[in-house]
């Protein structure tokens, strides 16, 4: 899922094949967006994919899937909850790809002594 905040997905990654777009209107999006997150959507799709090989489910398919929606105001309520969780969660993940990215740097240069531990000042 992409959103705003998300920024660095759209300029740096290349969306391939094997990807479904649902097109939401802003009132919606999240909720939408939870739902295809859930256990119970996991489990629509899977029982409607095709293939033996590699199962994908098509269009025809996952239009027969009902999402049951809120009225507005719900939406709305729940959008102001959810976003803030999801950009800290999107934030989360990017640190931790800095992070992983910063230990794997540095880890060989501690094991082979080249940096001193001792010489850090925290």
């Amino acid at each position: 899922m992409v959103d705003d905040y998300s920024k660095d997905l759209i300029d740096n990654y290349i969306f391939s094949t094997g990807f479904a777009g649902l097109q939401c209107n802003e009132i919606s999006f999240y909720y939408i967006w939870s739902f295809l997150l859930s256990n119970s959507f996991n489990i629509m799709k899977n029982n409607l994919a095709l293939g033996t090989t590699m199962q994908a489910i098509n269009n025809t398919n996952i239009k027969k899937i009902e999402i049951p929606l809120p009225d507005k105001n719900t939406l709305n309520k729940f959008n102001s909850l959810i976003k803030p969780f999801l950009e800290k969660i999107y934030g989360n993940k990017l640190e931790n790809k800095y992070l992983s990215s910063l230990r794997d740097k540095l880890l060989p240069k501690l094991m082979s002594g080249e940096i001193d531990v001792s010489e850090i000042e925290i």
